[in-house]
C-alpha cells in the first residue's frame, strides 16, 4: 500500500515529515553527515553573477541614443572650432554618465541588501533535535517541514 502525502510535505494522517532520501532516519541527520553532504553537494544557492566593472557601466551609459546625439554634436562643434560649446556638451555627457553609473551601483547594492534581508530558512532535524537554518546550508536528505505558506527548496534528488 502506497503512502499518501499532502501538500505540506507530511505523511497524510501521521503528520510525520517526509524525507528527501531514504538514507535519513527519524532522528534526522547528524551534524557530521549534514556537513559531509553539504560539502559533497554544495550550498543550496544560485551562484551570484559577477559584478559589472565600472568601465562596462560607463560604456552602457554612453550607448544611450541621446548621449550618442550629444557626442556627435560635440564632435561637430569641435570641428567648427567652437571649443567652449564643445566643452559644455562634454561636461553634460560626463555628468549624465557619472550620475547614471552611480544610480546603477546604488540600485545593485539595494538589491543585494534586500536579498540578504530576505534569506529563507528551513526547519530541519539535526542530531534528533529540530532546528532552523538558512537555506544555503540545507542539504539533501534532511528532514524538513514546509507549512502551507512557505516555499520549498529544490532537493536535487
Amino acid at each position: 500500500m502506497s503512502e499518501q502525502r499532502d501538500d505540506r510535505g507530511v505523511d497524510a494522517g501521521t503528520d510525520a515529515p517526509r524525507t528527501t532520501s531514504s538514507a535519513s532516519s527519524a532522528a534526522g541527520l547528524s551534524s557530521r553527515e549534514a556537513a559531509r553532504r553539504l560539502t559533497r553537494h554544495g550550498p543550496n544557492a544560485i551562484p551570484a553573477e559577477p559584478r559589472a566593472p565600472v568601465w562596462w557601466r560607463v560604456l552602457q551609459q554612453l550607448r544611450d541614443p541621446l548621449i550618442l546625439v550629444l557626442l556627435v554634436a560635440a564632435a561637430l562643434t569641435i570641428a567648427t572650432g567652437d571649443l567652449s560649446d564643445a566643452a559644455m556638451i562634454l561636461i553634460v555627457i560626463t555628468v549624465n554618465t557619472a550620475v547614471g553609473v552611480a544610480q546603477e551601483v546604488r540600485a545593485e547594492q539595494a538589491v543585494m541588501a534586500l536579498s540578504a534581508m530576505s534569506a529563507p530558512t528551513a526547519r530541519v532535524i539535526r542530531d534528533g533535535e529540530e532546528c532552523s537554518l538558512l537555506l544555503p546550508r540545507w542539504c539533501p536528505a534532511i528532514w524538513s517541514w514546509w507549512p502551507r505558506a512557505t516555499s520549498c527548496p529544490p532537493t536535487g534528488t
